[in-house]
């Protein structure tokens, strides 16, 4: 039995002329069959995934969301220096209210199973 596993599959790949002389002429210099070659340039290649594309629409839900929650946080922490009686309860939780209407929107719009 043979060391090596058989290589039935197929992959198709398309070079410029000039590319296909400069591979057989480094295939021919190595020793290397062409499919050789090739396939070991291939699997020595340290390929890193690819940043996912960022949905702009989705970053706009996210950043309004943490303003609101920022907005929150900063009113929240300057009532606390003076006293909790003036806070503008109303403004607090419209901005409430808004943060996560922008959550929800954002959670919506990231579910996997729609």
């Amino acid at each position: 039995m043979s060391a090596h596993p058989r290589r039935s599959a197929v992959v198709p790949v398309r070079f410029a002329p000039d590319e296909r002389t400069r591979l057989y002429d480094q295939a021919k210099a190595t020793g290397l069959s062409l499919s050789a070659l090739v396939r070991a340039a291939a699997l020595a290649l340290e390929v890193k995934p690819r940043r996912p594309v960022l949905d702009t629409e989705l970053l706009h839900l996210l950043a309004s969301a943490s303003n609101n929650l920022n907005q929150i946080a900063h009113g929240l922490n300057a009532a606390r220096q003076r006293s909790f009686s003036q806070i503008d309860w109303p403004q607090l939780e419209a901005s409430l209210k808004a943060a996560a209407g922008s959550l929800n929107d954002l959670a919506e719009r990231t579910r996997y199973d729609r």
